[in-house]
């Protein structure tokens, strides 16, 4: 029920003067107006990986705003594998 959806979604962009960063956004969509950060993860122990994994998600957040100017939250969802 999304109005958009992107998969993969390559970033590169000046965080800095001289601090490039790069990296691939799993999926991104927004519903009801707001944008959603998804990075999917495949860890053995599935528990609190938003703390575990916060620098990557405030990482994507802020390419996510710098490339497009919007705003977006981030989670992680854990791929049970077993």
């Amino acid at each position: 029920s999304a109005e958009e959806v992107h998969c993969e979604l390559p970033f590169c962009y000046a965080e800095e003067e001289n601090r490039i960063i790069h990296g691939v956004i799993d999926a991104a969509y927004r519903k009801d107006g707001t944008w959603h950060i998804v990075d999917y993860k495949t860890n053995e122990d599935g528990d609190d990986l938003d703390s575990q994994y916060e620098a990557q998600l405030a990482s994507y957040v802020s390419a996510f705003k710098a490339i497009t100017g919007e705003e977006a939250d981030a989670a992680v969802y854990h791929i049970d594998v077993n």
